[in-house]
């Protein structure tokens, strides 16, 4: 009974993985595909809830799921009604409270969020990434393992479709939008689908450790084509984020393949190895247009969408400390946004998700982003040590990458709000935090 509930773990882990991997790179502009992997959300959620908690828990563990107990006690309190009189004593509600006077409406009791709709979605989004953290917690290291395997499978189909993308097959396009034909993938944005390739090189680095215990083929080998043919489709996506972050990939994914215990000898062979294939592959790289054109992008002395933090910086200051709301940032920037630079189009997002989220949920998201990031620092380093010298180091090492990819990016951009990476990233916490260190066995102690 116990081994069919188990594989029920599993199933219910990798439906939920392979919904928000496949439908979830368009984010909240494809509403459809959204709901849909919020829905398997739920089902995950309510089939772990069914099962009752079985996973091993540890401090790490235990906070953890207090910090995402406090996210969502922060989506109650942003939508809980405030009496009239207080709710206009808050910051920045000072033009919606001229509104709902001229409505007649000014002494109903409204919520804190601006927009409680925005913030109902905003939490409804949440519900994938918490299930998909919760799910890997309660698997077998192994089940991991598969469910890593199928990431690192998706990638490789993911870049070799990316390259058709370049090459101007753009029906195989998984979301129609404005980086069709850009290298996207099976994303809406082009620079999601690169920290996606980005993020399985050290991943598939980590699979060879468990490929080489199960086949006699050649692991590391397959693993290196595995990762030069995604890195050939990262600069087919032309973003700078992808670029940039691959040196920092490949780093940690050769400390992952390096072989221990070799000679003197064979070491500076393999080294004088990798350089002759470092040259030709810049060779091959730089007789492509595609990778001249994405390398040209790093001369750009000036980023238009990011001319408008000023005007987040000062919308921040308007409703801190208790921010506008979760989901509130389109219709709150408008408000606040110069009129030097209104034009026909609309920004959608901070485009830095630290600064969306200390215009939305004020000081309490601050305070949340800061307690995370402090985890997740002690988390790999406690995980890193007790895994030192076993089979484990190369999952708990490249688990800590795509997090720290994607928690780098958020600074420019806004990764973590694409269901895709949201999973990706709970999935990765998860592989690093179920690894428990070593423990010395007991031993009576002599009188």
């Amino acid at each position: 009974m116990q081994e069919k509930l188990r594989r029920g773990d599993f199933a219910v882990a990798a439906g939920l993985f392979a919904l928000a991997l496949l439908l979830g790179g368009g984010s909240d502009r494809f509403p459809r595909a959204q709901m849909i992997v919020e829905a398997g959300g739920v089902v995950a959620l309510m089939w772990f809830v069914a099962r009752g908690w079985h996973a091993r828990t540890d401090r790490l563990t235990l906070s953890a799921m207090l910090i995402v107990l406090l996210m969502l006690l922060l989506v109650v309190v942003q939508l809980v009604p405030l009496p009239s009189g207080m709710w206009q004593a808050l910051p920045g509600r000072a033009l919606a409270a001229d509104i709902m006077g001229a409505l007649g409406a000014e002494d109903r009791a409204f919520p804190l969020s601006l927009d409680p709709a925005q913030t109902w979605s905003a939490a409804l989004f949440l519900i994938p990434p918490v299930a998909m953290f919760v799910a890997g917690l309660h698997l077998e290291r192994q089940q991991l393992v598969y469910l890593l395997y199928g990431y690192a499978g998706l990638a490789l189909l993911d870049a070799l479709l990316t390259m058709m993308q370049v090459q101007g097959i753009v029906s195989l396009t998984f979301f129609e939008t404005a980086h069709t034909g850009q290298g996207q993938g099976i994303f809406a944005n082009k620079n999601h689908n690169a920290l996606f390739l980005v993020s399985a090189v050290p991943i598939i680095a980590a699979l060879s450790h468990d490929l080489v215990d199960r086949t006699k083929l050649p692991a590391r080998i397959l693993a290196v084509g595995a990762i030069a043919v995604i890195s050939i489709a990262v600069f087919g996506c032309m973003s700078r984020a992808g670029i940039a972050l691959l040196p920092v990939a490949f780093v940690v994914a050769a400390w992952i393949l390096a072989p221990r215990g070799l000679s003197k000898r064979t070491g500076l062979a393999l080294v004088a190895a990798g350089i002759v294939l470092c040259g030709l592959m810049a060779w091959l790289v730089a007789e492509s247009s595609v990778v001249a054109d994405s390398v040209a992008r790093f001369d750009a002395t000036a980023e238009g969408r990011y001319s408008f933090w000023p005007d987040v910086l000062r919308a921040i200051g308007v409703y801190f400390p208790v921010g506008s709301g979760l989901g509130t940032f389109v219709a709150v920037f408008q408000s606040q946004e110069a009129l030097a630079v209104v034009d026909r189009t609309y920004t959608n997002h901070a485009h830095s998700d630290y600064l969306e989220i200390a215009l939305e949920a004020g000081l309490a998201g601050i305070v949340l982003v800061g307690l995370f990031l402090a985890w997740f620092v002690a988390a790999v380093f406690i995980r890193l040590r007790g895994a030192w010298g076993r089979s484990a180091f190369p999952f708990v090492l490249a688990g800590a990458m795509p997090p720290l990819f994607l928690l780098a990016h958020s600074v420019l951009d806004y990764p973590l709000r694409t269901s895709s990476l949201a999973a990706l990233f709970a999935l990765s916490l998860a592989v690093v935090v179920s690894v428990r260190p070593e423990r010395p066995p007991r031993t009576r102690r002599a009188w």
